[in-house]
């Protein structure tokens, strides 16, 4: 029989919200969303609903005596669907073209496109916004919103990880809306997108470069009333609204799709990635006003003559480089204007007839000037002063994975972040997309069903948009993977028959995708995995440092897991049976050990915490398998912690100029984590006892791929087998080490 929706519109607002759904001949179509799944595939593109409409009797032609009015381009329209006793809007925007259609056959019709708020963004130029400092992506894309006469119903903007120096210097004359939204997120690497919600039907989403992480959970569609529950009593009897229906649970599940689809589209190879070469753009800002433009040679003017026009800001140095300026002063006679009689600038000076103004730009001024002397004058001098913000030689780095390039050629990809000062943390997030793809792959690209098939279909329609994590299973093809949906397009027939397809982006994490590793490093090595410099990891107030640790071969000093180089540190140790703490301070370093708790050949969990947001003197706690255990100072602190900014995190061992690979862990370490907030006694112990502890979670590894758990256990890894983490996906090497997957 089907599922079908109870009813479904097209309204139109012209004055008020009009039906127009029984004028429609044809099917109806939407798309939305971000159409590809490469590391690039960041900003979604315009969504678009279009729909065929009779018009024999001239109701849809603007202006037409009898016609509809108000009906014409610029209106908004929205596409509402009921199902089970609620009102989903799966499309919001404007009609943004109509096509009338006239022929002999007496075929007469209107086509009508429409465009979401995103259509409209990229069509919409910003106008000289002031440059602002020090923007995260999020206040800037808030800012362009509000310059907008059009805005998104709602909007939900996460905080983003990158703070720009600049932001609004690159916009030109001919730049839109759209395209500075682009920049800002290709340059914080996130995700911007519009979902069709059932509560405001738009909602633009921006999401960080972390918010796609290893503790994202699937989302949920809710269980329809025919097959869910009702709420009981007490006394076993069911619930009942006044008119003596059963009160329905509110019943959710996950979204999963389990051999239920219509079609799958796969490709193999398509994605592969092993070069991928990132832009960066560091700029200076001037802290005192320079002459950013000068007129170069006279300019004549005659008596009562009105001149305007445009000049750029160019670099005071002398090089010709166009820059941007910002914080522009009024022009003051004579320091930035002189009109003489002679274009030698001698003569007599009529500055005091020379009318003008000044409209100033982020890349240009534009000036207007009268002459209101009886004479023919000279512009001798005009220029423009204020604060320039110069960006010069851009800076390029490439990620690349050389095995892959010898074994399949040059398979590239690349980002330019305009507003990027630097490219250090671009260069950790490449090394993810280059080390997930770098091999031939099997790779969904979308996914194609009916949502008349069941309810739970239906409820995926309606409720999954861009941005939902779901479950995708298919037998044949030995399919089974979590996928980020990156984009929605739909066609509803004439009887309610709903065709829909989602391009999705497969997602790794340790609930579907990546397995924990236990790294054995062997005692008196070199063994060792190295993550580089991970900036959630380093300079926390406060900390939560945690492991599980297996010894074989105890000795003093073993490194167990944090940041380390010669000059800063936070780092957990095992010293024989204790475990420790270090760190660096300008004045004497501070070293803890606790009282012995470790056995060999037993798996234990060991934790530290530290909090210095009052003193960075402070203690730290420690815990083994669940329980704390006293805490001992061996070398107290001495002054303020040194800055850990750019210095790596390390696992089983120590490198540095000092300390080469002389802390070797003698044993196994797994599940290691690191929280940017001190967790308390009871959650350490839900910790050792299994039970999820997620909130500040910002570190948990080793990883490697489940697909090469297999070949890789009871390896010895080399510099080609890399280790991920759970949460950002970020890349180390392991050298040494042999891997044991539980």
């Amino acid at each position: 029989m089907g599922t079908y929706p109870d009813s479904y519109k097209v309204e139109v607002y012209c004055g008020s919200w009009i039906d127009i759904s029984s004028d429609i001949v044809s099917s109806i179509k939407g798309t939305w969303g971000i159409y590809g799944n490469t590391p690039t595939s960041l900003m979604a593109d315009a969504g678009y609903l279009k729909f065929t409409l009779n018009n024999v009797d001239g109701k849809y032609s603007p202006g037409l005596v009898g016609s509809l009015a108000g009906f014409k381009t610029g209106i908004q329209v929205k596409l509402t669907i009921n199902f089970d006793s609620l009102t989903y809007i799966r499309f919001k925007g404007t009609i943004d073209s109509l096509d009338l259609v006239s022929n002999a056959q007496g075929n007469y019709q209107v086509k009508v496109s429409c465009i979401d708020w995103l259509g409209f963004a990229a069509r919409y130029p910003l106008t000289s916004p002031d440059i602002q400092f020090n923007k995260t992506a999020d206040s800037a894309i808030q800012t362009i919103i509000g310059f907008m006469p059009q805005q998104p119903a709602n909007s939900i903007l996460d905080a983003g990880n990158e703070t720009f120096l600049t932001v609004f210097d690159t916009v030109k004359t001919n730049t839109q809306a759209y395209g500075e939204m682009a920049k800002l997120v290709n340059s914080e690497l996130g995700y911007l997108y519009l979902t069709k919600d059932r509560d405001f039907g738009e909602t633009l989403v921006f999401e960080s470069s972390t918010a796609r992480n290893g503790l994202r959970t699937l989302s949920i569609i809710p269980t329809s009333h025919a097959v869910s529950g009702h709420m009981k009593c007490e006394d076993d009897t069911y619930l009942l609204y006044e008119n003596g229906e059963n009160i329905h649970l509110n019943e959710v599940k996950d979204m999963e799709m389990l051999d239920n689809m219509t079609d799958l589209q796969v490709d193999y190879g398509n994605n592969t990635l092993n070069y991928f070469n990132i832009t960066a753009y560091p700029k200076k800002v001037d802290t005192t006003p320079v002459v950013l433009y000068s007129l170069t040679s006279p300019l004549r003017i005659s008596s009562n003559e009105q001149i305007t026009f445009r000049a750029n800001y160019t670099d005071p140095a002398g090089s010709g480089a166009v820059v941007n300026g910002f914080n522009m002063i009024n022009p003051v006679y004579p320091t930035d204007f002189l009109m003489n009689t002679i274009s030698d600038g001698s003569g007599t000076d009529i500055s005091a007839n020379l009318a003008f103004s000044a409209t100033y730009g982020t890349e240009g001024v534009t000036y207007q000037v009268v002459n209101n002397s009886v004479y023919t004058g000279y512009i001798t001098k005009l220029q423009a002063r204020g604060y320039g913000i110069y960006s010069y030689a851009q800076i390029d780095t490439t990620v690349q994975d050389v095995t892959s390039i010898n074994q399949y050629g040059f398979k590239k990809n690349s980002i330019d972040q305009k507003y990027k000062q630097s490219l250090t943390g671009s260069v950790i997030r490449s090394k993810a997309f280059v080390e997930l793809d770098k091999n031939p792959q099997t790779t969904v690209r979308q996914v194609r069903f009916i949502a008349n098939t069941s309810d739970d279909l239906m409820q995926a329609f309606l409720n999954i948009d861009v941005g939902s994590l779901i479950h995708l299973s298919e037998t044949h093809m030995g399919i089974d993977e979590n996928e980020f949906v990156q984009s929605v397009e739909f066609e509803i027939v004439q009887g309610g028959i709903i065709d829909v397809v989602w391009r999705v982006k497969q997602f790794l994490s340790l609930t579907l995708g990546l397995s924990l590793m236990s790294a054995e490093i062997p005692a008196s090595s070199q063994a060792i995995i190295d993550y580089g410099n991970l900036p959630q990891l380093t300079n926390l107030t406060k900390q939560t440092i945690s492991a599980w640790v297996y010894i074989t071969s105890a000795s003093n000093f073993m490194g167990v897991a944090g940041t380390f180089s010669d000059y800063a540190c936070s780092l957990m140790y095992v010293s024989n049976h204790s475990v420790g703490y270090l760190t660096k301070m300008t004045g004497q370093q501070g070293l803890w050990y606790s009282d012995l708790g470790l056995t060999y050949n037993t798996w234990a969990m060991i934790t530290v915490t530290r909090d210095i947001t009052s003193s960075p003197l402070e203690n730290p706690l420690m815990y083994i398998n669940g329980s704390s255990v006293t805490v001992n100072i061996s070398n107290a602190p001495v002054g303020s912690k040194h800055d850990e900014t750019g210095i790596p995190f390390f696992i089983g061992n120590l490198k540095s100029p000092a300390y080469d690979y002389s802390w070797p862990f003698g044993g196994l370490i797994k599940d290691v984590r690191m929280y940017n907030r001190v967790l308390t006694s009871t959650e350490i112990t839900d910790l050792y006892n299994g039970i999820p502890v997620t909130d500040g979670l910002v570190f948990q590894g080793p990883c490697i791929k489940t697909s090469e758990a297999t070949t890789l256990d009871g390896q010895t890894l080399t510099i080609d087998n890399k280790v991920l983490d759970n949460i950002n996906q970020m890349v180390g090497t392991a050298i040494g080490v042999v891997a044991h997957i539980p």
